[in-house]
């Protein structure tokens, strides 16, 4: 017991010897453990009582038009908040490498353009860099940091751990490392998914062009057919329904729940995939609906 408890102080103090030159060690410092479901209600409070300035680096930040009530679309709309009552607010996002694929980038570009089209500051990171950090600095006083994302399985469903830590000394160092990061950046082009592919404006066009197609922002008309609403685990409402037109279907997936019913003859806009996975579940042939308009041609000229 002696021989354990000694062995344990040992090692104690060489970790503090090691980590002496790396941890701000003062009084002042606070920290807040924001491990999963930890994370969302203290990041929203602290940017919603953000004073002067909130700087952020994230690799991946997500704004999903059809669901309104998520959490992530929540933060980004805490950020528009702040923006509106003069806090500096600067957002420096991963651009998208190739081997991260068109469809992050098109996701990737909406939450930029939702900032952008608020008057924030975005950019993008240097082309040939993966920026993977996951940090905010608030007020040049509180700094976040850890493995969570802005998206929906890192805020409502994965394994994630982040700390929030308040001091003044440790946020310098960070400002330092953001701005080194900002002033590398450039100017984010976040508008580039606002109209669909002109290869893919039918259910025809998409299924006979599905490479091409897959993670591009789309266009289709058709009927409503088997149209179902459900609620995720975490609470959210989603509905599903084919989209039929004479020969050709394609499935549709919206969070929410549409004013629709089977026969109504619509258009859909939103990003195809040709395979979606969803944890260990698969999803094949896929629109997930951004916008939803009513289509005015007669029901007997599409069958």
């Amino acid at each position: 017991m002696k021989k354990s408890f000694f062995i344990a102080i040992i090692i104690t103090l060489i970790i503090i010897a090691f980590a002496g030159n790396y941890i701000h060690q003062t009084r002042d410092i606070k920290v807040y453990d924001l491990s999963n479901r930890n994370y969302f209600p203290r990041i929203s409070k602290a940017i919603s009582e953000a004073k002067n300035s909130v700087h952020i680096v994230m690799f991946e930040m997500r704004y999903y038009p059809n669901n309104t009530n998520s959490s992530e679309n929540a933060l980004v709309q805490e950020l528009i908040k702040a923006h509106e009552r003069n806090v500096s607010i600067k957002v420096v996002l991963e651009g998208g490498e190739d081997y991260l694929g068109y469809d992050f980038i098109s996701k990737q570009k909406q939450a930029c353009a939702v900032l952008k089209n608020a008057g924030i500051s975005v950019r993008f990171d240097p082309e040939g860099t993966t920026t993977h950090a996951k940090l905010l600095i608030i007020d040049s006083e509180i700094v976040i940091i850890g493995s969570t994302n802005w998206g929906e399985y890192a805020l409502e469903k994965n394994y994630e751990a982040s700390v929030m830590i308040v001091s003044k000394s440790l946020a310098d160092d960070f400002e330092k490392y953001f701005n080194k990061i900002w002033f590398s950046s450039e100017d984010a082009e976040c508008l580039a998914t606002d109209e669909p592919d002109e290869k893919c404006m039918s259910i025809a066009d998409i299924m006979s062009n599905k490479d091409y197609c897959d993670g591009r922002l789309v266009s289709a008309q058709g009927l409503v057919e088997d149209m179902k609403t459900k609620t995720s685990k975490s609470g959210n409402i989603y509905t599903t329904f084919d989209l039929i037109l004479e020969s050709d279907s394609i499935n549709i997936f919206m969070w929410g729940e549409p004013e629709l019913e089977d026969g109504d003859n619509i258009t859909v806009i939103g990003v195809y995939r040709k395979e979606k996975k969803v944890g260990q579940y698969s999803f094949y042939n896929e629109i997930e609906a951004e916008e939803i308009e009513a289509t005015n041609v007669e029901h007997d000229n599409l069958n």
